[in-house]
């Protein structure tokens, strides 16, 4: 099995484990991942652990900060990916901007956590737009700024700094089936409850000319989709936007969910794909 090797937060490697009892981790495209490690609770990592309040992990290329620890016959570590560091970050609020997803993440990162070294952002190149009216976490902005174009992230460490990485994911000529026996215990699912096509916000109002508040001081908007739909396949709802850039973002979220999940052979993460890849 890989071996975990143990960091400061200043990034000095400290231990390295070779012998443990379990190591499972959940990697994520446009989220938070987690990871959940066993230890001989005797054993030497054991005293990193109880030395250290702050940890880092990596094993075979995963990276995770410690969140959590258990002691009972074992040592049991809980962490998250290093995009959980995103949430340590708040944004002030911001009228309308236009851009490529991965530029204006780029810039919310270097708003709030300037300690981040940003990448140039890949494969991004439609114009979306976003606007918040309250102050809000640097790692929900990202994450909702990102997923307007389909895009992902990931944040992990080198030898001497942090860096965030916006990209989306490729179209590759693999492919996962039963058939081609590299797949099996295959399941796809679909989930339209929440599924909308269009809806109505609280669109606010200017000041009048004399400074005073319009009242009411919003008007009742309707946003369609691109191309509304009629009758029984036309669905509305009540959003909570109060700008058009807002409902359009929140209305981008009522999409019918569709996944599929299978267990792969003969094909390695980091080799023969990457998370947000297309196969």
């Amino acid at each position: 099995m890989p071996d975990i090797r143990f960091y400061t937060p200043e990034l000095e490697l400290i231990h390295i484990e070779h012998r443990y009892i379990s190591a499972n981790w959940t990697l994520y495209y446009n989220k938070v991942g987690t990871a959940e490690i066993h230890l001989n609770a005797f054993g030497g990592a054991t005293d990193v652990v109880m030395q250290h309040d702050e940890l880092l992990i990596m094993q075979n290329g995963m990276q995770a900060i410690i969140t959590n620890k258990e002691f009972t016959d074992e040592c049991i570590l809980y962490g998250r990916t290093l995009g959980y560091m995103l949430g340590w970050g708040v944004n002030q609020n911001f009228g309308e901007q236009t851009g490529t997803a991965g530029e204006m993440a780029n810039s919310f990162l270097a708003q709030s956590l300037p300690w981040i070294q940003a990448e140039p952002p890949e494969g991004f190149s439609k114009q979306v737009s976003i606007v918040r009216e309250e102050y809000t976490s640097t790692m929900e902005l990202i994450q909702d700024c990102l997923a307007m174009d389909s895009g992902g992230y990931a944040v992990s460490f080198d030898n001497d700094c942090f860096v965030f990485r916006a990209y989306k994911g490729k179209e590759l000529s693999l492919i996962l089936s039963e058939g081609n026996r590299n797949a099996t215990d295959t399941t796809y699912t679909e989930d339209r409850l929440e599924y909308a096509t269009g809806g109505w916000y609280k669109k606010e109002l200017p000041d009048n000319e004399d400074g005073s508040k319009p009242d009411p001081a919003y008007v009742w908007t309707h946003i369609p989709e691109p191309t509304p739909q009629k009758g029984f396949y036309y669905r509305d709802v009540v959003l909570d936007a109060t700008t058009e850039a807002e409902a359009k973002e929140e209305l981008a979220k009522k999409q019918i969910e569709k996944k599929t999940k299978a267990t792969t052979f003969d094909v390695l993460y980091g080799r023969d794909y990457q998370l947000g890849d297309i196969v």
